[in-house]
């Protein structure tokens, strides 16, 4: 193995790694019974995930396998809030005119894929993932985080399924549930799980909104 292009050629890489000891936001969520997480925790943590993820997109860099177990949290002592850190970067995309298509992955599951990424061109091709792609597996943590699932799992999800989805704001029956769910949160899933890509905003401009005051604070 060679790290790199003028490094040494290795028989093995290792990759340290902070300990983080409160395990992944899935687990979190629903090792002992199904945890709901207050908004005061929900605004932490993701401001904690949209401010790793707006460092990657700066750095030219694209995650492509956001979801909720890629999420890990630490508590450094008893005095201090749990933190949200990003990991799980094997599929990492780096630099700027790097590309990838659905079909140049090993897919185990379709569950948490942006829409754009299941449908195909003329020539049958998948469409390429994008930054765009990151900020909708951004907003289906924060979706997971406030109602304990993602938008379309289910046993039976299937291509069609996902690209036929109409977008946050018709989902049967979840502001119902949530009636006083804050607006803030409505509009961040509303542009964040939007079924066009050019209506999802950047991770920089979803950071810029977290740190403006608002409802979520």
């Amino acid at each position: 193995m060679q790290i790199s292009r003028d490094g040494p050629v290795t028989p093995y890489a290792f990759i340290l790694q902070q300990y983080c000891n409160f395990g992944d936001l899935s687990k979190y969520m629903t090792m002992v019974q199904p945890r709901t997480l207050s908004l005061k925790e929900i605004y932490l943590f993701f401001k904690d995930i949209t401010s790793g993820l707006a460092y990657l997109h700066s750095s030219n860099c694209l995650h492509q396998n956001l979801k909720p177990n890629k999420v890990l949290l630490h508590k450094e002592t008893e005095e201090t809030p749990i933190r949200a850190l990003l990991s799980g970067f094997g599929d990492i995309l780096i630099g700027k005119n790097t590309q990838s298509r659905l079909s140049d992955w090993k897919v185990q599951s379709i569950g948490d894929y942006a829409p754009e990424l299941l449908r195909r061109d003329e020539f049958g091709r998948y469409g390429y993932y994008t930054a765009k792609c990151d900020m909708f597996g951004l907003g289906l943590i924060l979706y997971f985080m406030r109602f304990g699932k993602l938008p379309y799992e289910s046993v039976d999800v299937t291509r069609q399924k996902i690209i036929s989805w109409s977008g946050f704001q018709d989902i049967p029956g979840e502001r119902q549930e949530e009636p006083d769910l804050p607006e803030d949160i409505v509009h961040l899933l509303k542009r964040l799980l939007a079924v066009d890509p050019a209506d999802r905003p950047t991770a920089e401009e979803v950071l810029a909104m977290l740190n403006t005051p608002s409802r979520l604070d």
